[in-house]
């Protein structure tokens, strides 16, 4: 499997031309959250991962297991202010927010995860002042609710970025939670529009009466990942080297053909790939891969 996928994203990478790896950040790394989008092209080797987790025992996990195009900074991204790190016995919860109470008792199945079990008093950087942090094309965001703060931390970051994967909220789990509608805002403001979401958690809302449902189906959207991409229908204030860096994204990571295509169409209008390249690889790869 990643040997064909090896070789279908590096005969792209010769056509673009690219010497670079793709640069991911990603911020939250927590290895027991769902698998990375970006998997397959980090076992190919085809991408360099720079992640951020600010819990030591994750850490450990994540250097155990990293290869030689991972690097782990046991570092908290946010506002660059101290800040508090709620703990709780579900893990994947962990986040600078408290819990929402009243959440716990109108959506099913989180009480007993959203259990404190600690706290650790934190210094965050901004993304932005991180050192040695270098181009990120591909930036993911996974902390329970800061989201918001680490894009207002990553303003220059952002400029070379080409896509986005966060999560966002729906239905506050968190007290003062950015909602969705105020990250998209914050997005669509750095030139980025919403592509589709990648996964969405859905509960069921308790009554007294909700035990008595048999195959219910959970309605209430709680939170999810949502991906964002350059605008491609207003091309012309992206750079041909970001273009080229959606393409493999496109491809390589999220098995957006239809938005690799379009990448190419630019890059063949900007005379920065070759018509008979571009349809060889189309040949090639692209009919087979639909």
């Amino acid at each position: 499997m990643y040997d064909r996928f090896r070789s279908r994203i590096s005969e792209l990478y010769d056509l673009l031309n690219l010497t670079e790896r793709i640069r991911i950040a990603d911020i939250g790394a927590n290895p027991m959250r769902h698998d990375a989008p970006y998997r397959d092209l980090l076992a190919s080797g085809l991408c360099q991962v720079i992640g951020f987790e600010p819990q030591q025992d994750t850490m450990k996990e994540l250097i155990h297991n990293k290869s030689q195009n991972e690097e782990y900074h046991n570092a908290a991204i946010g506002d660059g202010t101290a800040a508090t790190l709620n703990l709780y016995k579900g893990t994947g919860l962990t986040s600078f927010l408290e819990i929402r109470q009243d959440t716990l008792y109108h959506l099913r199945g989180l009480r007993r995860a959203a259990k404190q079990v600690g706290e650790l008093e934190l210094e965050t950087q901004r993304l932005d002042e991180i050192e040695d942090l270098g181009r990120v094309d591909f930036l993911k965001i996974d902390i329970q609710g800061s989201e918001l703060s680490v894009f207002q931390s990553a303003i220059e970051t952002l400029q070379n970025v080409a896509a986005v994967q966060t999560e966002v909220s729906f239905f506050p789990l968190y007290e003062k939670q950015p909602s969705f509608g105020a990250i998209d805002i914050f997005m669509r403001n750095a030139g980025f529009v919403p592509h589709s979401f990648a996964h969405i958690e859905n509960r069921l809302v308790v009554s007294k009466w909700s035990g008595l449902l048999k195959d219910f189906k959970p309605a209430q959207m709680l939170d999810g990942d949502i991906i964002y991409l350059r605008d491609l229908s207003e091309p012309d204030p992206i750079d041909t080297q970001m273009l080229k860096n959606l393409t493999i994204l496109s491809e390589g990571v999220f098995d957006f053909s239809d938005v690799s295509l379009k990448c190419l169409d630019i890059l063949l209008q900007r005379e920065a790939v070759s018509e008979l390249s571009v349809q060889n690889y189309v040949d090639a790869h692209i009919a087979g891969h639909n």
